[in-house]
């Protein structure tokens, strides 16, 4: 019997072996023990493999584990301690022990747990978990469940459990056949994902919440990839521009279908060119054909691995309330723009550094600058001095607010007074930030004060001129009176010489009482529609008269007519030419020439709007002296050895009281020129009245009402001479009653000449009212050599026929007369 090392048989010996036959057993034992080893080298190759495997199996974090086919666990990685199991706990137990009770049921549905016993792959009936591709191609079955915590009573309530994400692949026996195989187990692998699960949440519930933001924000946003697809869009969005997808270009949304490139595709491309932010505003029309303006914003959402971007974020922001309300601002600002441009008031704006940031139309005006040329520049460049600048500067920071009269230059160097109110511009926290000025320029102003004080100085010196005016005039009435009757009587020439002598005398003391009276107001013109032509060439020529003066006339071919007091204006006229001949000692040029001009609004002059006959004098004489400019219109104020000091000064009263003005400009050396400015007349020139050489003789009835008893008599004597018969009253009262007597007596009065103020008694102006009551066709006619009303300028508005100053001559008287007795 022949046994192995091992004491197992392995042969016995044949009786009588041959060679042969032992030298084949020998082959046979040498073959077995090589077989031997390969065995024993198998074996440990694979305990060393499986050494290995289980190494790698308890070296990874995750638990792995194999089941049988009904469930109960064979294998538990050392991992399953995470649980507060031990592997050795587990095996023999089934799959469901450490299972939330929940999740049994899943895991039971999806058969991991199921009983697989022999069955052909092509049974279509049979529960599996794999299918049949699954199992030719060996792929694994994934399912999320939760597993307990061990050490937690009632552990099965699910009160502790953690996350896990099983993978798991059957494995089954070697082939029975070609077409069968046997399911015997699963071998899985169990991972812990509560934190992924946590965090997963967190994920989702932040998205949420972000969604949430987004949904509440009023822009509207959306995500667009580089095709400038939508690929999301909040609700705003899909509210305003209707539901978006993938295949929806985002200025197609926004702009319309078919819409070319726009400003919001431009600044899209853009952000996914250069990565970088970009926004402008975009107008877009809704479908009630309503514009609306959007600020719009493109940037970079993500980028991929190589850094280009693949998604962006486009912003679009509703701002038409604003654009509307900025609109309105600006509006608003223009509208004040255009209230302070049309002020006539300087407006000036500086800030706290005193550079002007604000300059009206009328300052632009004012001071000859442009806006351009001004805004920038420090506010002194407008004072006439630095030092006054700075004393309103620090007086208005002060104080907050100032109103004083200051002087300012022009671009051209002039300097003009002006008055300015002042005051500090604050923000909100009330820190400085600038000074607002409202100026006017005065020098007009000035004008008219300077205008106005010689108005004062005129006054006062006419109360006392109208008052011995007044008194002379009744004497020069006796005097020119008795000396006109005589001249009509029977004398020698050298009688008659004297009294015209004396006629003459009388009258230049008349033109004295009419300058006088030209300063109080008893001295208002008696106007009527006249031509300066003939007036002018008249007085001047008259004025020259034996003079060494040459005068040269240019007038308008259609002058203007005026509404002059003839005998006033004339007065002045020769006023003039005779100031102009004194400044001339040595002879020389006169011109005189009427412009027609119109006053504007603004005009520089103080005048009213309208139209004027300008008429100028201008002389080649020696000129004023500067310093003697305000004072050249003031009465009495002379540089001649002879002369009243009254010649400028009745000009300027007369011209005043017809409601223009006279300036002079002169310089020394190169001679004076006045101007003289009167208003034009719509009416029509009427013919100057001339006299006869003789007096004009009458008939009638004259009642004289005078309380000088000497104007009674030679007034008397005058109409005597002239043919009437005359009676006479010393005031009012009694003038009416001799009217009314004389018209019951049947020898009615045919005309009444009654003195305008009666001392102590009825006056011209209220008898003529009460025998207008009487006889309403009562012809009454003033006479005054004063007044403080203007009854001699307008006598038919108070019901008169006529007027007669005093003193009386026989020619005038009878002209007068004759026209008002015989109609």
């Amino acid at each position: 019997m022949i046994k192995h090392k091992e004491k197992k048989v392995i042969g016995m010996p044949r009786k009588n072996n041959s060679d042969d036959e032992l030298e084949s057993l020998r082959l046979r034992v040498a073959e077995l023990e090589q077989e031997h080893r390969r065995y024993r080298e198998v074996e440990a190759a694979l305990r060393e493999s499986e050494e290995k495997y289980r190494t790698f199996v308890q070296t990874i974090p995750d638990i792995v584990y194999t089941i049988d086919e009904n469930g109960y666990f064979t294998f538990v990685s050392d991992c399953i301690e995470q649980l507060g199991y031990k592997p050795e706990e587990l095996l023999g137990k089934h799959f469901s022990i450490i299972l939330h009770t929940e999740d049994v049921a899943d895991v039971s549905r999806s058969s991991v747990l199921k009983k697989y016993k022999g069955r052909k792959t092509g049974d279509r009936n049979a529960p599996r978990l794999f299918d049949e591709r699954r199992t030719r191609t060996r792929k694994t079955a994934n399912l999320e469940v939760r597993l307990i915590q061990k050490g937690v009573e009632e552990f099965r309530s699910g009160l502790i459990d953690v996350m896990t994400e099983v993978s798991a692949s059957g494995f089954y026996s070697k082939e029975i056949s070609a077409d069968e195989k046997r399911f015997i187990g699963t071998v899985g692998v169990i991972r812990d994902i509560t934190e992924r699960k946590k965090q997963e949440e967190a994920l989702r519930e932040s998205e949420s919440k972000l969604k949430g933001v987004l949904d509440a924000i009023e822009d509207c946003i959306c995500m667009i990839d580089a095709d400038l697809n939508i690929i999301w869009a909040n609700v705003p969005f899909i509210k305003r521009f209707g539901n978006s997808t993938s295949t929806r270009k985002c200025h197609e949304a926004i702009m319309g279908v078919g819409h070319p490139c726009t400003a919001i595709r431009c600044i899209a491309k853009m952000a996914f060119k250069d990565g970088k932010v970009h926004e402008r505003d975009l107008s877009v029309r809704d479908s009630n054909g309503e514009m609306h303006y959007f600020h719009c914003t493109s940037n970079v959402a993500l980028k991929n691995v190589k850094g280009r971007p693949v998604t962006a974020i486009l912003f679009l922001r509703d701002v038409t309330g604003y654009f509307e309300a900025e609109e309105a601002r600006r509006a608003s600002q223009q509208f004040a723009k255009n209230i302070i441009d049309s002020s006539i008031d300087m407006i000036i704006a500086v800030d706290k550094n005193r550079e002007i940031i604000e300059f009206n139309k009328a300052a632009q005006e004012a001071f000859g600058y442009t806006a351009e040329e001004i805004l920038g520049r420090n506010i002194e460049i407008l004072y006439a001095s630095v030092e006054e600048s700075s004393s309103i500067h620090e007086e208005v920071t002060k104080t907050g607010r100032t109103t004083k009269e200051i002087h300012n230059r022009r671009k051209n160097g002039e300097i003009f007074p002006a008055i300015i109110s002042s005051s500090v511009l604050r923000d909100k926290e009330g820190n400085l930030v600038g000074i607002m000025g409202i100026s006017r320029d005065i020098t007009e102003i000035k004008k008219m004060e300077e205008e106005l004080l010689r108005a004062q100085k005129l006054e006062s010196i006419g109360i006392l001129a109208g008052g011995i005016a007044h008194d002379f005039n009744n004497i020069l009435t006796a005097i020119l009176g008795n000396v006109s009757l005589a001249l009509y009587a029977k004398h020698d020439e050298e009688i008659k010489r004297r009294l015209r002598e004396t006629e003459k005398a009388a009258l230049r003391a008349q033109e004295l009482t009419y300058q006088l009276l030209t300063f109080s107001k008893g001295g208002a013109p008696v106007k009527k529609t006249s031509s300066l032509k003939d007036l002018i060439r008249d007085s001047a020529g008259f004025a020259s008269r034996g003079t060494s003066v040459r005068i040269e006339y240019a007038f308008d071919d259609d002058s203007w007519a005026v509404e002059i007091d003839e005998g006033q204006m004339s007065q002045v006229i020769n006023n003039l030419v005779i100031n102009a001949i004194q400044a001339m000692p040595d002879g020389g040029f006169i011109k005189i020439s009427t412009v027609n001009e119109t006053v504007g609004q603004r005009g520089i002059l103080p005048l009213k709007e309208g139209q004027y006959v300008r008429i100028s004098v201008k002389d080649t004489g020696i000129g004023i002296p500067v310093e003697h400019f305000s004072k050249i219109f003031d009465p009495y104020f002379t540089t001649k050895q002879k002369g009243s000091g009254l010649g400028l000064a009745t000009s300027y009263s007369i011209i005043k009281n017809h409601d223009g003005i006279i300036t002079v400009e002169s310089e020394l050396g190169f001679g004076t020129t006045f101007y003289i400015y009167l208003p034009a007349s719509p009416h029509r020139i009427t013919r100057r009245e001339v006299s006869g050489n003789e007096p004009l003789a009458g008939s009638g009835h004259i009642l004289v009402m005078d309380d000088e008893e000497a104007i009674r008599e030679i007034l008397g004597d005058m109409l005597d001479k002239l043919g009437y018969s005359v009676s006479y009253a010393h005031d009012g009262s009694e003038a009416i009653e001799l009217y009314i007597k004389a018209a019951e007596s049947g020898r009615p009065v045919d005309a009444v000449i009654m003195d305008l103020t009666i001392p102590g008694g009825m006056g011209g102006r209220d008898c003529v009212q009460k025998l207008r009551q009487y006889d309403k066709n009562v012809k009454a006619i003033v006479s005054s050599g004063y007044s403080n009303d203007p009854v001699m300028a307008n006598f038919s508005q108070y019901g008169f026929s006529g007027c007669v100053s005093k003193p009386y001559r026989l020619e005038q008287l009878g002209v007068i007369l004759d026209r008002i007795v015989r109609g």
